[in-house]
Order: C-alpha cells, then sequence, then structure tokens
C-alpha cells in the first residue's frame, strides 16, 4: 500500500509512534473492564459493581501514596542524567530501593491499623474482606509505578506495551473463570490484579535490570522527593476530583445507586486514560525538545494534542452510548445520561493536560499543585453540599465544576509565563 509523504513521516515519527503505543498501553486497564462489562454486568448486581469500582478508585490515590509519587520525578529528572549513564542508573536504582521500603512499611502500617482506618473508608461496603484486597491490591500496583516510568522516560514504548498486555490477559483470566464458572463475587474480581501485578513486577525486573543499579544514595531520592511531594497535593486533589465522589456517595446512596454512577465514571475514565496515554508520550518528548532549543517542534506537537482532546472526546461520547445500548440489562438503566456529563468533564481534562505541560517543564510544580488543591476543594465541597440533596447528580455537579477550575487556573498561569517570557525577549 502506497502512502503519500506525509502520512509516512507520520508514521515514521518517533513522537507519533510512542504516542501511539503509550496510549494502547495505558488504555489497556480501562479496555479490560469494558471487556469484562458483559461479564460484570450479567453476574454482578449494580451494588457488587459499586463495590467493585469503589475499591478500585481507593487503589487509584492509596498507590501513589505509598511511593509519594515518585514516578512523576522520574520522567523529569531522568534526563538531567543522561550524560552520565552512571549516575543515571544509580539514580534510578535509588527511587526503586527508596519506593519498595516506603510502599512495603506503609502497607504494614495500614493493615495494623484495620480497626481504625477500615470504618473510615466503609460504610455499606464489608470491611472483611475488602480492606485487605485494597491493601494488597494497591501495594502491587505501587511497585509497578516506577518501572513504568522508567520505560516511558527511555521511550521503551514496546517493552512498556507487552507487559501491560500480559498483566490485562491475567486479569480477564482469572477473573472469567472466577466470576463465570466458580461464582465469586467482587472479591475475585478485585484478587485478579493483585496477581496480576506480581507477574508484571517481575516482568519489569528482567526487562530493566540492566538499566538500573541498587543503590540507597540519598541525594537522589531528595532531589527526587524535592520534585514530587510538591505535586502530592496535586495527586490527592486530582483523586479528589475523580474518585472521592465515589467515597461520599458510598455514605449517603445506596449500593445500587452507587453501582451505577460507578459504571458511568467506569466508562467515562476509557477517555481520560485515552489523554493521560497521549500525555505520558508527550511530556517527556515536549520536555526533551523544549531541554534541547527546538521550541517550534515542542508548540507543534502541543497542537497536535489540542486537537487529539477534541476528535478523542466526540468519539467517545458516540461510541460509550453506542455500548450502553447494546451491552448493558435493564437494572442498569440511567447510566447513560450521567455519562455524557462526566465524559464532558473528561474533555476539559484534556485540556487542562495540555496546558500543565508548559508548567511542568519550567518545574513550577508548585502552582500545579495550587490549581489542584483548589479544583479538589471544589469538588468536595460541592459533593458535601448536593449529594445529600441530589444523591448522584450532585457528584457530576461538582465533578464538572472541578475541572473547570483547574483547567482555567493553570490556563490563567501559562499565559502569564508566556507573556513575561514575550517581555523579557523583547527587552534583549
Amino acid at each position: 500500500m502506497k502512502y503519500s509523504p506525509k502520512i509516512k513521516k507520520l508514521l515514521t515519527n518517533k513522537f507519533f509512534v510512542n504516542s501511539f503505543w503509550y496510549t494502547f498501553a495505558t488504555m489497556l486497564p480501562p479496555l479490560t473492564g469494558i471487556i469484562l462489562l458483559p461479564v460484570f454486568t450479567k453476574y454482578f448486581t449494580p451494588g457488587e459493581y459499586g463495590i467493585f469500582t469503589t475499591v478500585q478508585s481507593y487503589v487509584w490515590i492509596l498507590q501513589l501514596l505509598m511511593i509519594l509519587s515518585l514516578h512523576g520525578a522520574i520522567t523529569r529528572l531522568y534526563y538531567d542524567y543522561k550524560e552520565n549513564s552512571k549516575e543515571q542508573k544509580e539514580y534510578l536504582g535509588s527511587v526503586v530501593m527508596f519506593t519498595v521500603v516506603f510502599a512495603g512499611l506503609i502497607s504494614a502500617l495500614l493493615l495494623l491499623l484495620k480497626p481504625i482506618v477500615g470504618p473510615l473508608l466503609f460504610k455499606n461496603i464489608p470491611i472483611d474482606p475488602y480492606y485487605d484486597i485494597l491493601i494488597y491490591f494497591a501495594l502491587s500496583s505501587s511497585l509497578s509505578l516506577v518501572p513504568m516510568a522508567i520505560l516511558r522516560a527511555q521511550e521503551r514504548a514496546k517493552s512498556f506495551v507487552v507487559i501491560n498486555i500480559i498483566k490485562s490477559v491475567i486479569v480477564m483470566a482469572v477473573t472469567s473463570i472466577a466470576v463465570i464458572f466458580m461464582n465469586k463475587g467482587p472479591e475475585a474480581a478485585l484478587f485478579s490484579f493483585i496477581i496480576a501485578g506480581i507477574g508484571t513486577g517481575l516482568g519489569y525486573v528482567g526487562v530493566l535490570y540492566k538499566s538500573v543499579r541498587l543503590s540507597f544514595k540519598k541525594q537522589y531520592i531528595k532531589q527526587s522527593l524535592a520534585f514530587s511531594i510538591p505535586l502530592l497535593p496535586h495527586v490527592i486533589s486530582g483523586w479528589a476530583i475523580t474518585a472521592s465522589s465515589r467515597f461520599i456517595l458510598e455514605k449517603f446512596v445506596s449500593l445500587d445507586e452507587l453501582g451505577r454512577f460507578s459504571l458511568a465514571a467506569q466508562m467515562a475514565m476509557v477517555l481520560g486514560m485515552l489523554y493521560t496515554g497521549v500525555n505520558n508520550a508527550f511530556v517527556p518528548r515536549y520536555t526533551r525538545l523544549m531541554k534541547d532549543r527546538k521550541e517550534n517542534e515542542a508548540n507543534k506537537i502541543m497542537k497536535y494534542f489540542q486537537v487529539g482532546v477534541i476528535v478523542l472526546g466526540v468519539l467517545a461520547i458516540i461510541f460509550s452510548l453506542l455500548v450502553i445500548e447494546w451491552l448493558l440489562p435493564p437494572k442498569y438503566n440511567g447510566v447513560s445520561g450521567i455519562l455524557i456529563f462526566l465524559l464532558t468533564a473528561e474533555i476539559v481534562r484534556g485540556f487542562y493536560f495540555v496546558v500543565v505541560a508548559r508548567l511542568f517543564y519550567i518545574k513550577n510544580t508548585k502552582i500545579v499543585g495550587i490549581s489542584s488543591v483548589s479544583a479538589a476543594t471544589v469538588n468536595v465541597g460541592v459533593n458535601l453540599i448536593l449529594i445529600p440533596i441530589i444523591g448522584v447528580w450532585g457528584a457530576v455537579v461538582a465533578a464538572i465544576a472541578a475541572e473547570l477550575t483547574r483547567f482555567i487556573f493553570n490556563l490563567y498561569q501559562e499565559r502569564r509565563y508566556l507573556n513575561k517570557k514575550l517581555q523579557a525577549e523583547s527587552q534583549e
């Protein structure tokens, strides 16, 4: 098949190819959920599905706290050592060692505090067995985040994809066997992720052992923590914006209502993961181009990202409504209306990624953190006010309000930075 020169150039462009592979790999977890959707909706009640996705939402934030979001530091600081491979390996080894030790200690502490923490997390969801599953699930997931970040920084997209495919296959196989043939509930589906996490962890060891030299040098750990800790408010608020609604809903609505909202949120998350996948390829590439003073090329790929946000958003709305029409049984009626508004919030989030890339490059993570905390405050506040009054629709309003808050705040800060830069250049 013959291609035009422009298409040939696009297909051989490393950024485009890596974007495709990273997007595909990042999409695998939500795609796995979509593939298993007929199983979940047939064998789980809305309440059981609510339990399954709510525990997953807790895992999302807990895994990041277990490693203090250090995977975010790697995608930025990795390039500071590109001229010295020995230092680069020792830097990566120090971060890996620290995350293993710290995550293990946090997990042990949380298991000891189960009688205190368990009732704070769960009201309608049974503490046993879901609290223990939550901790082990979060631990196995957290230990994969740093290796994933290393592969992204090294732009080893194919290795990244292969490992994530293996993980998804394990999850689908174990879940299908347990739920369909053994008649198990949400706990079995959640446990499949723990098994998959252990398997992929071994895969990362095999792929990265030559890139990492195990060490525990304080200067590397301090440097990474100095970058990642200011991002923790951003990380926590990101969870508050996307998932805290389920924490609050679990206290005020029935598990069935929680399940219907959770299904809509899970489907909307597919679009969010699409944006995240492109962003995972975009940020390292953008950082490298800016570091090499290729600003025109950097701005060009930023424009591609903006167009991608719009196109992917429109396609996601159409596809999601078709999935609901074809796959969902009557017990899940009411999901489509919620889903459209949650997808709108995700589109706003896509534009937020575009704006924040420049702020990350100039290492202005403090501003990003402030904006995210502000958005999270809006989200939690609106949730607490509206959920007791209008139920799940309060969570929908909160999601849109929060995404608009942080997008507008960061857009203002980006424009401010650009104006200062233009003024400085005009005075030279």
